[in-house]
Formats: structure tokens, sequence, C-alpha cells
């Protein structure tokens, strides 16, 4: 009869947990019944002498070097390793001028020569147009303004914003985007309270626009440029930098904007919510009646009252958000035209090379080259 003993001792020289479960398993067994299961004989018995006789000190070296391997990492604090590598991981960049961990991006852009126009669309970002070169038009809510070289447009998180080409013109611009959560501190203090917390809910600021000529222009254009230029020298501590000169330009707009409404009206509301669907699923076979049914009405009512706040159709917004996914892809990724084309939700490569050529101009392989 077999103790309890011995099966622990001899569980802890197999080499996997399964291996341990079978045998102890078994062995439990022959020690509740108290039968004895005596030698194997026969081929099979003379097989597994001759391979442990053979293989015994290797497999019981080999046994001996994982154990203490276990143990070196529990020791070593293994756990804590993968903590810290992940740790390092989020400091990857995940744009050029921008990481998780310092979530401030600069993209400079030109319109129509990056791309023909930025669909109407809103986020949770705070977004700073500033207008370096030429002429276009930008669109903010339902007001539709001329930008102009020098121009800044201001776009606290929440709002609904697009940006067309002005016809005949170029449009040089930065494009300025940053989370509000970076400029507090982690602590729960009046700036965070009175400022921080409802200009990241868009209950803060409302979008405005400031021109050359503007009382405060200087001043937060002064902001941009340091930002900017900290961003490119990228000295020692440059993060801290960005950070006040953020701060300082939350201060000017503070006292220059205009305050914002206690909430959305209904329609806004109801607007980016449908915006927000078309996001999510604009790859997939999406309807007019999926999308009415977003705002609870009819496929009719929808399409007027869409087309009412945004001053095009749904399938036409739709259409435009989808070549922008594929021309998006057609300049940073080498994937297949077809398998673009059906990432963004076309299932027709022949209509989606007559669309995109219609819209940009071009086919979407020499957009690519």
């Amino acid at each position: 009869m077999f103790s309890c003993k011995i099966i622990a001792e001899y569980g802890t020289i197999l080499s996997s947990d399964a291996g341990w479960k079978r045998t102890a398993g078994r062995l439990c067994k022959t020690e509740k019944t108290g039968r004895r299961t005596g030698a194997r004989s026969g081929p099979r018995a003379d097989y597994a002498k001759r391979k442990k006789t053979a293989e015994g000190p290797e497999r019981e070296a080999d046994r001996g070097r994982i154990m203490q391997n276990r143990k070196m990492w529990k020791m070593t604090g293994g756990e804590r390793v993968l903590d810290r590598k992940k740790e390092l991981e989020s400091f990857q960049e995940t744009k050029k001028h921008g990481s998780t961990m310092f979530p401030f991006n600069i993209y400079p852009c030109t319109i129509p020569g990056d791309f023909p126009s930025v669909a109407l669309h809103w986020h949770k970002s705070m977004e700073i147009i500033f207008v370096k070169k030429g002429t276009g038009r930008i669109q903010t809510g339902r007001n539709m303004q001329e930008a102009r070289s020098g121009d800044i447009f201001v776009m606290p998180p929440g709002t609904l914003h697009a940006i067309y080409a002005a016809a005949g013109y170029n449009m040089e611009y930065e494009n300025i985007i940053f989370e509000v959560e970076f400029l507090g501190g982690g602590a729960a203090d009046v700036c965070d309270k009175e400022y921080l917390v409802p200009l990241a809910s868009g209950q803060l600021l409302q979008p405005a626009v400031f021109s050359p000529v503007d009382a405060g222009y200087k001043q937060i254009s002064a902001c941009l440029r340091r930002a900017e230029e900290l961003c490119s020298a990228r000295e020692r501590g440059y993060e801290l930098g960005v950070k006040a000169a953020l701060l300082e330009l939350l201060l000017y707009l503070l006292r220059m904007c205009p305050e914002a409404p206690e909430r959305d009206t209904p329609d806004m509301e109801r607007l980016k919510r449908v915006l927000q669907r078309i996001e999510q699923d604009y790859a997939k076979p999406l309807t007019v009646p999926d999308m009415a049914a977003v705002c609870g009405c009819s496929s009719s009512h929808f399409m007027r009252w869409f087309k009412r706040m945004t001053g095009t159709s749904p399938l036409a917004y739709l259409n435009e958000r989808r070549l922008a996914a594929a021309a998006e892809n057609l300049r940073e990724t080498d994937d297949k035209i077809l398998v673009i084309a059906e990432n963004a939700g076309f299932e027709n490569l022949s209509n989606f090379n007559r669309q995109f050529k219609k819209r940009y101009g071009v086919t979407p392989r020499a957009y690519r080259g």
C-alpha cells in the first residue's frame, strides 16, 4: 500500500502538471481500494524499463533544471518583470508627435493636397487648427467659416467640425490635438474641478476662431508656436514645456472664448449618435434604415433631417467616410487595393476605383504612388 508521503515525493519529479494529476490520481485510487497493482510484464513493460534505464539520468537532470528555473522566476519577481515590460511598452509612440503617456500631436496637413476634405465628425480630444498658408473652409456645428492664413480655430472636446477645400485654393495648416486629462496633475484640486473636468466634457468653452487682428491673438499664437518649437527640438524636459504652454493657452482661451451652453441641443445629441454609428460601422453594409433607427424615426424623415443638419445626404456622407478610410490606408499600408476597398466597406472593386477617381482625381494605384 502506498502512503500519501510517497505519492507527494513521486509527484515532484514529474515534468508536467498533467502528468502529476494522472499519476497521483491512479496511485490514490490504489490506496483507497487497498489493491496492489503489481509490476507490469510483457513487451510494453520491457520497453518502459529500457527507456527509463536509458533516459533516466538525463530526464531527471532536465526536471531539476526546470524546477530550478521556476524557483528563480518566483525569487526574481517574474510577475513584476512582466508588469515593467507592459509599462515600458506604454511609452511607444503611436503618432509622430505623441505617445500614450504624452498625448499631444501636431499634424501638418494640406487640403486638397493630402485629402479633399475632412468629413463632419467629433471626438473627445481638444483640437486646434492653425492655418499657415492659403484658404479653405471650416465647419463647426452648423456654421461654415472661411479660413485664411494665420487663423486659429479652437474646437473644444465634443465639437462637431469638418474641413473643406475652397475652390481654386490650397490650405496648409497644423492640426493640433491633445487630451485634456493630460493637463491635470492627477490631484483633485480646484483646477481639475473648475476647469479641466468641465472642458473635457464640453461644458466650459464654445468653438472660437481668432484672426491676426483680434485681441489676444498674439498670446494664443505664441503658445502654439512655443509648443511646436519644443516638440521639434525635443530637448530634455520638453514635455514639461509643452504642458506649460497648453495651460497658458487655456488661460487665454478661458478669458476670450464664450462659455459653453450647459448641454447640446437634442438635434446635436442625435447627430453625434448617428455619426458615431457611422464611424463604428462604415465598413459594414450600413443602410439608411439602420442609421434612422439610431434616431428612432422613419427613413424619409431621417434623410431630410440629416441633410438639414449636415448639408449632405446620409449615403453621401457614408461614401465620403469610406473613401477617406481607403485613402488613409493607401497612404499608410502596403495592403492590396482589393483588401483596402473591402475593409472600407466597398463590395465591388470597379465601383471603388470609379468612386475614388471621381473624388480624388486619380486612381487608387496612382494615389498610392
